[in-house]
């Protein structure tokens, strides 16, 4: 009631549990001698002297103000959780029975953790760290490195690995090529040319998006889950053997086609923004899908599906100018490529639609084919009339005395 407690009814007390709790001062905790847990979190706290609570193992002190700690005593410390402080430095040399290191969201510029080889866990996300040695802790299954300055990253001592969060650094290499239990990859928007992911053949996360990759070979990485690849350079991507696979985003590369028509686990695919003439998402689980976009993708007209009036319906996130269908292959047998010698206007087009040539060409036949490739109209005329073709999205092939190429129509 009055503040104050008599000595010898705490020296045996072990564990403290003062979170959130409004406190910003702890002086009196030397008389804690017993104490092997405390919780401090969540407080006002600018210090904390432990120097005399030499029996503490775990320790929890994050989400306070403190400008220092020295655990330099606490040499029992198993573990240590120091995240969302004031601390620009941390010594944990003396803390070499170590397992579990939490310091995230400080303004740490290096932590030397070459004496905890105990360490399993490892968390120094969001510091201002340039560099990080953790060569010496092969125990380590778990270390988040994630935003930070690190412009290398070396993981070849550390076989134990099964997750690896470093998104958001500088890294223009990284090499996971000994980390075979590695179960989970986090390397999104750093600086990387390159991953091999072959060697990681228990991989059920990969998130390498916002990268500078050109190719990304998944074919080892079976058990995949989850691939999120968007903002890349990718130009292909095959995913024909990851079966596991329930979520994909693939979206601002320069993909030409993507089959998921194997991938009959997956729920969510994101594919805008790329350069798709061909999508099959025919994986025969398209009604179980919670998300689905496949927009930005200008010369992508046909859209390989389970069911063509349940996608219609549900899947609205596709170019005006592409639908759905069951077998795209037999939809329209002509090759729909960009041309740059002849155009069409208006279009979309509500009555005449016009057809202009280069010079030096000359038009000897255009037809007009709904999504499924039946004939609509034929005509040797360059103005059509279309006010008795009904509403939607065709093709017409325009055939010269240079060749045949097809665009894409809307009739309103």
């Amino acid at each position: 009631i009055d503040g104050l407690v008599i000595t010898a009814n705490i020296s045996s007390l072990t564990t403290l549990d003062v979170n959130t709790k409004g406190i910003s001062s702890l002086t009196g905790i030397e008389d804690f001698t017993a104490l092997t847990t405390l919780i401090c979190s969540g407080n006002s706290l600018t210090s904390l002297d432990l120097s005399s609570n030499a029996a503490l193992t775990d320790l929890r002190c994050s989400v306070n103000s403190l400008t220092s700690l020295d655990v330099s005593s606490n040499t029992a410390l198993t573990g240590l959780y120091c995240r969302i402080n004031d601390l620009t430095s941390l010594d944990v040399s003396s803390n070499t029975a170590l397992t579990t290191l939490i310091c995230s969201g400080n303004s740490l510029t290096s932590i030397d953790v070459s004496s905890n080889t105990a360490l399993t866990t490892l968390d120094c996300y969001d510091n201002s760290l340039t560099s990080l040695d953790v060569s010496s802790n092969t125990a380590l299954n778990e270390l988040n490195c994630e935003t930070n300055s690190l412009t290398s990253l070396d993981v070849s001592s550390n076989n134990a690995l099964t997750e690896l969060y470093c998104n958001s650094n500088s890294l223009s290499s990284l090499d996971v090529s000994s980390n075979n239990a590695l179960t989970s990859l986090y390397c999104r928007n750093n600086d990387l040319t390159s991953l091999d992911v072959s060697s990681n053949t228990s991989l059920t996360e990969l998130w390498c998006a916002d990268n500078d990759l050109t190719s990304l070979d998944v074919s080892s990485n079976t058990a995949l889950t989850s691939l999120i690849c968007y903002s890349n350079s990718l130009t292909s991507l095959d995913v024909s053997s990851n079966t596991a696979l329930n979520a994909l985003d693939c979206e601002i590369n320069s993909l030409t086609t993507l089959d998921v028509s194997g991938n009959t686990a997956l729920i969510y695919l994101w594919c805008s923004s790329n350069s798709l003439t061909s999508l099959n998402v025919k994986n025969g689980n398209n009604t179980n899908f919670t998300y689905f976009n496949a927009t930005s993708n200008p010369d992508l007209f046909c859209i390989e599906v389970d069911d063509v009036a349940y996608s219609t319906t549900t899947w609205t996130n596709i170019d005006a100018g592409a639908s759905y269908s069951l077998d795209c292959n037999t939809s329209l047998s002509i090759e729909t490529i960009k041309v740059n010698n002849y155009s069409l206007y208006p279009n979309p087009v509500k009555d005449y639609l016009n057809i202009s040539l280069n010079e030096g060409l000359e038009l000897k036949r255009a037809t007009i084919y709904n999504t499924l490739g039946q004939l609509i109209f034929s005509t040797e005329n360059l103005k059509i009339n279309t006010t008795n073709i009904a509403s939607g999205i065709y093709y017409i092939e325009v055939e010269t005395n240079k060749g045949k190429s097809a665009k894409k129509i809307l009739i309103e």
